[in-house]
């Protein structure tokens, strides 16, 4: 069985409405930081992972310490990594990724 996925002809406008979980909230963010223009998603789980996924995509700093944000070391790191010239430096405390998050 093939299946084809077409764009919409006509701008996609809606509004979701997520559960209050930090995995959710950081994935939530990423799409919002990768869109054009940028969408800050609304409401967030309060909790230390998020406010560091929102530091990091609202940053124009090259390292990003994500200190015991898991979920935001996985994501910026994939995303940053993507970008030209990007390397990745771990250290004993933590990760760091180095480079601009890349933005299709």
């Amino acid at each position: 069985m093939n299946y084809r996925i077409y764009p919409p002809q006509d701008i996609l406008q809606a509004t979701v409405d997520l559960p209050l979980s930090k995995s959710v909230s950081n994935r939530a963010i990423m799409i919002g930081a990768l869109a054009s223009p940028q969408v800050v998603p609304q409401p967030l789980a309060d909790c230390s992972d998020t406010r560091v996924m929102l530091a990091a995509v609202n940053s124009s700093d090259e390292t990003v310490d994500v200190a015991d944000a898991g979920t935001a070391m996985r994501f910026l790191t994939a995303c940053s990594l993507a970008a030209p010239d990007a390397q990745c430096v771990w250290s004993a405390r933590n990760a760091c990724a180095t480079g601009r998050l890349a933005r299709w």
